[in-house]
């Protein structure tokens, strides 16, 4: 319960940031206040613009984030497992988790659907139980809202760390059309695009669809470690990283990433009506 409302905290009392360069945001770390101004034209209705707006903010808090350590020495935010902070009084301490939560803040906020967000919170927040906020609780949540679910595993059956559980979830999510509770289209995966036994590009129509949405909640391992993706890349925060660091917000293509399975959930209508499969 401590860990739930130290969370709550931080989302509540979000530290006020103004731009040294002069430009405020509306003291928005991502300048989440202007996103209408600049993804109106992007798409038509309040889903496909939320993508967007949120894909816009997790840029926005990576750019600002070098920005600031540019100008002054150190960036915006900092991993939350550091212990010592006094060298940045103004810094942001922020996690794998709490990143995601301030993006799907800042996007619901911009999309003028804040109550929406705040029902998709509490509902993750009353489900993950007193043992913790869990992330796979909140993409279940995000999917009461219409969100889809689509797993990911890079190599379904020779995994490049030799773990059974990227085989054996594949195995389950094909069975139950679930991964860790959370209902996935297995007809719409994004797998086997990075084989181990294969030097060269592996085609895959699950990861040329994800590469059209403009942004997802990614899960691994059950939910261990979270992070977004905007058409493909993922973004994720390192929370042992100091804030003198560009490596606190890293972004790399998913075919890249480290982790090698797990899930995603995308706003409704975002994924391509053709994409998915091996």
């Amino acid at each position: 319960m401590r860990t739930l409302l130290i969370l709550m905290g931080f989302l509540m009392a979000q530290t006020a940031f103004a731009q040294e360069s002069g430009t405020t945001c509306d003291n928005e770390p991502s300048c989440v206040t202007d996103l209408a101004n600049v993804v109106g034209a992007m798409s038509n209705g309040s889903m496909p613009f939320l993508a967007n707006a949120a894909a816009t903010a997790a840029q926005r808090m990576d750019q600002v984030h070098d920005q600031l350590l540019e100008e002054r020495g150190y960036g915006v935010y900092y991993g939350n497992k550091i212990s010592d902070s006094s060298e940045w009084p103004e810094a942001v301490p922020q996690d794998c988790t709490t990143f995601v939560l301030e993006i799907l803040r800042q996007a619901y906020k911009a999309a003028g659907l804040e109550s929406d967000w705040h029902n998709i919170f509490g509902q993750a927040v009353a489900s993950s139980g007193s043992s913790g906020f869990k992330g796979i609780e909140l993409m279940k949540s995000l999917q009461k809202a219409g969100w889809s679910g689509h797993y990911w595993n890079p190599d379904v059956k020779n995994p490049r760390d030799n773990g059974n559980e990227h085989p054996w979830s594949y195995y389950l999510a094909k069975k139950n059309d679930s991964y860790y509770g959370l209902p996935v289209d297995m007809d719409k995966a994004i797998i086997n695009y990075n084989l181990t036994e294969v030097d060269e590009a592996h085609s895959s129509p699950g990861l040329d669809a994800l590469k059209d949405v403009p942004f997802g909640v990614l899960a691994a391992k059950g939910g261990m470690h979270m992070a977004v993706i905007v058409n493909g890349e993922v973004y994720e925060v390192h929370w042992s990283t100091s804030a003198t660091s560009t490596e606190v917000i890293t972004a790399e293509p998913l075919e890249d990433w480290g982790w090698l399975s797990g899930a995603i959930v995308v706003p409704p209508g975002t994924w391509p009506d053709s994409g998915g499969g091996s």
